[in-house]
């Protein structure tokens, strides 16, 4: 545990990479062979989602993330997970919820959507802490733009057109159908 204001927030890095009496977590770390406790590789992030249907619509047909097929086909089941309600906090809901895998990672998009449970959408600004971007590298920013565009896609980088970022690449954040930004490098 981390004392006192390094809990959430930029200066847990700082204090971190200053404080003589923690460990030194820039140190690179052999996760092959090391016990120690930590990160070892990516897992998922996992977006709440308004509707699995739409969402899938975004990240599998427009964004091309990988989906395993619907093998019973027709809508998607409901079901209880009563292990993931118990570490959300969400007991007696149902979920359904599906990986989009990103191409050649271990990365995905674990998209989820609860029923029978109180839900209010929340849509913090870019700027707002919580808020999260989804950063996806691409193969051809403009030609993906398009497409996007072309089906609707809300852009948010102001003029619709990407832009060159600090690393020499050019990048240009859309919206996913729950109005999360989806950073297009």
């Amino acid at each position: 545990d981390l004392p006192g204001e390094a809990h959430g927030s930029l200066s847990m890095m700082t204090q971190l990479r200053a404080s003589p009496a923690t460990s030194t977590p820039c140190q690179k770390l052999d996760v092959a062979t090391s016990t120690a406790p930590g990160v070892v590789r990516t897992g998922n992030i996992s977006p709440i989602i308004e509707s699995l249907d739409t969402s899938l619509a975004f990240y599998e047909t427009l964004l091309r993330l990988q989906v395993p097929p619907n093998r019973g086909g027709g809508p998607r089941p409901f079901f209880q997970n009563p292990g993931l309600h118990k570490m959300f906090g969400t007991t007696g809901a149902t979920e359904r919820h599906l990986d989009a895998r990103v191409p050649g990672t271990t990365m995905g998009v674990e998209m989820i959507e609860f029923h029978d449970i109180d839900r209010t959408a929340g849509r913090p600004r870019l700027q707002d802490p919580g808020q999260v971007v989804l950063v996806l590298l691409v193969r051809d920013v403009d030609a993906l733009l398009a497409r996007l565009a072309a089906a609707g896609v809300p852009v948010r980088t102001p003029g619709g057109q990407a832009v060159p970022v600090r690393d020499g690449a050019r990048a240009v954040l859309v919206e996913d159908p729950d109005g999360r930004p989806v950073e297009l490098r």
